[in-house]
């Protein structure tokens, strides 16, 4: 694996820091905003831009890369990334960093498209999922490693904005400096909404719904810590306990759901997510210690709803449909990203300081209730339900160009079910937890689509 890792050292060292700077510059920016005498819901607005400027460079970035190309693309984002943090200081208020949070929301998304699409190009196909892998946790190690560099000023002072700048101008050197041919621009497949909606209404609104918790997170989370009383080295091991549970408990859920109907594993998590929110507010006022442990477990199960979504979504779609039918779960991710602060913030106006976590499980019970009901016997009577065969991969939201790196790692090994094909149950099948399969003297049933035994070399 390291052979095939040092070839793409100066990409992943080049999103090492730029994660490094963007973990910094989210905490540090709710904290100050809180220490300027912003409202909560200024803050929430000025939180929910950043989210509002992420969705835009979906759209932006991938035209500036087409005309430009890779390494002139990352010179200007990470230029204009660097320019926005240093202007905070200088130009505070909120509308005026509510302006500079979008062009930063923009020229992230525009750095994400660019490292992302490269190692799509450089991965061998034997190794993608393993290069994912490293992308993945240079992600969660950069953005938990990001939250300690608060310690390094004061909040209030100017430097920890400078550390900020230095982090996402250093970024372009590695990039810079590679030789690595710069990949081709590709065409997605365009996939229909009511498509997407139609095979897999969970994941859509999953990917929504954990848009709204996940922007509230990263954009109130570090204000909730400070208004409860915790200091600098507090907020920090807050944030960066939350990130590291998402890391830890990613995986074993989602084995988990790569065995069992995953509309209900999605329903279990998000019940458990918004049970442990709910407590950490119950438990804020009582035993002030236990706020870290609850938020650790929390974070597992909150940062394991989006990559549950994309699974459910790949078991459903076409290999040519995965990267446009995911463009979906992304652009509902960031929707509800986008408004998840200021949501977030209102909230926080009328119900308390410490009621951040609540918020949280009162918007992830609806999607327990939704996800549960999809998965009742009665609605899976209603449609075919092949045995899952696309494997689970943990993830954190970046931009939709990290799909085409999946695409491989997430297609089933007996192939995409197409959703507009009409296929009859088979006498025979039984039931097991959302999944049909064919019982001892069942004859295989007679369609275009091969049996999982005849598919998959494994048996599946």
């Amino acid at each position: 694996m390291a052979s095939r890792i040092l070839p793409v050292s100066a990409l992943l060292a080049g999103v090492a820091l730029l994660l490094l700077g963007s973990g910094l510059f989210g905490t540090l920016l709710a904290v100050r905003a809180g220490l300027e005498g912003f409202s909560t819901t200024a803050i929430g607005l000025v939180m929910s831009a950043y989210f509002a400027g992420f969705l835009l460079g979906t759209r932006i970035a991938p035209e500036v890369i087409e005309r430009v190309g890779h390494i002139r693309s990352f010179a200007i984002f990470a230029a204009i990334a660097a320019c926005t943090a240093v202007l905070h200081p200088l130009l505070i208020g909120v509308w005026s960093w509510a302006v500079l949070r979008v062009i930063t929301g923009i020229s992230i998304v525009g750095l994400f498209n660019v490292i992302e699409s490269w190692l799509t190009v450089q991965a061998d196909p034997k190794s993608r999922g393993g290069l994912f892998a490293v992308y993945m946790i240079v992600n969660l190690v950069a953005m938990a490693a990001g939250q300690w560099l608060i310690l390094a000023s004061p909040v209030d002072s100017f430097e920890l904005f400078s550390i900020i700048t230095v982090l996402f101008a250093l970024s372009l050197v590695p990039v810079a400096l590679t030789r690595l041919g710069q990949p081709d621009v590709t065409k997605v497949t365009a996939v229909p909404f009511h498509t997407v909606w139609r095979v897999a209404p969970v994941a859509i609104a999953g990917a929504f719904l954990s848009g709204i918790v996940m922007g509230s997170f990263w954009g109130m989370g570090p204000l909730f810590g400070q208004r409860v009383g915790l200091g600098q080295a507090g907020v920090a091991l807050l944030m960066s306990l939350t990130i590291i549970g998402g890391a830890v408990m990613q995986l074993p859920i989602g084995h988990y759901s790569d065995r069992h109907d995953r509309r209900r594993v999605i329903g279990l998590t998000a019940t458990w997510g918004a049970l442990l929110a709910a407590g950490t507010s119950l438990l804020i006022g009582y035993y002030e210690r236990a706020l870290f442990p609850m938020m650790f477990l929390y974070g597992g199960f909150a940062f394991s709803i989006y990559p549950l979504c994309a699974a459910h979504l790949s078991d459903w779609l076409e290999a040519d449909q995965l990267v446009g039918g995911s463009g979906w779960l992304l652009l509902m991710h960031g929707a509800g990203a986008a408004l998840g602060p200021l949501a977030a913030g209102l909230f926080i106006g009328r119900a308390g300081e410490g009621s951040l976590p609540l918020f949280f499980g009162i918007v992830l019970l609806p999607l327990a209730i939704f996800a549960a009901w999809h998965a009742l016997p009665r609605r899976r009577d209603e449609e075919l339900l092949e045995d899952q065969s696309s494997t689970f991969v943990p993830m954190v939201r970046t931009s939709p160009v990290v799909m085409e790196l999946l695409a491989e790692e997430l297609e089933p090994e007996g192939g995409f079910i197409d959703p507009d094909a009409e296929l009859d149950v088979p006498e025979g099948f039984i039931e097991d937890l959302g999944t049909y399969q064919p019982s001892q003297e069942a004859e295989a049933p007679a369609t275009e689509h091969a049996s999982a035994e005849e598919a998959s070399p494994s048996g599946r």
